[in-house]
């Protein structure tokens, strides 16, 4: 997956997931886990910025979605699952095609 090659050397230190439910488990989702905001919304924005070379389909990040076809609606608001990681406080959900 392009974006998992991409993100690690731009930001190494961020550990990847790649197993669960869903897009994760076809291998068209990946979740960079970040111990900060900061890390987060640098690679979201490196995503974005970058999405149509890297595949992108959507992502979502800090309770918040943006997606390809809806890129010029910016980031919207999700509703609330509960938990921070539920919530994507503590990781960025990146899906590609």
């Amino acid at each position: 997956m392009a974006v998992m090659k991409a993100v690690k050397a731009k930001f190494p230190g961020v550990q990847m997931l790649t197993d669960g439910s869903q897009d994760h488990a076809s291998g068209k989702a990946v979740d960079f886990m970040v111990s900060d905001s900061s890390t987060g919304d640098a690679i979201a924005a490196y995503v974005r910025s970058n999405a149509s070379s890297l595949g992108v389909h959507y992502v979502i990040w800090s309770q918040k979605i943006w997606n390809v076809q809806r890129s010029g609606e910016g980031w919207r608001p999700m509703e609330d699952r509960g938990s921070t990681t539920a919530n994507h406080y503590d990781h960025v959900h990146v899906s590609v095609n």
